[in-house]
């Protein structure tokens, strides 16, 4: 899949109130796997990615803030949510 279709999707799901709450990246591989998108490797890189570049967008209002050391879960560092 291209970086371009998972920011389309990450879009979408930014639209439709999936960022109300604070999400990692893995809630967002595990929604993209309910809707049937298999990522794997370094798609999964893609998808931090581009959530990380549409927090620089300043027209989506997608923030990131780092995870507590206390209550991080594997190797995630960040969370998103949509503040505006």
């Amino acid at each position: 899949m291209k970086k371009s279709k998972i920011k389309a999707i990450l879009l979408d799901f930014l639209e439709s109130g999936f960022f109300s709450e604070w999400r990692t990246p893995s809630n967002v591989v595990k929604k993209l796997n309910q809707r049937g998108i298999t990522l794997r490797g370094r798609k999964v890189g893609a998808v931090f990615t581009a959530l990380t570049k549409m927090c620089q967008d300043p027209t989506t209002g997608l923030e990131r803030e780092e995870i507590p050391k206390d209550e991080r879960i594997g190797q995630e560092k960040y969370k998103f949510k949509k503040v505006r």
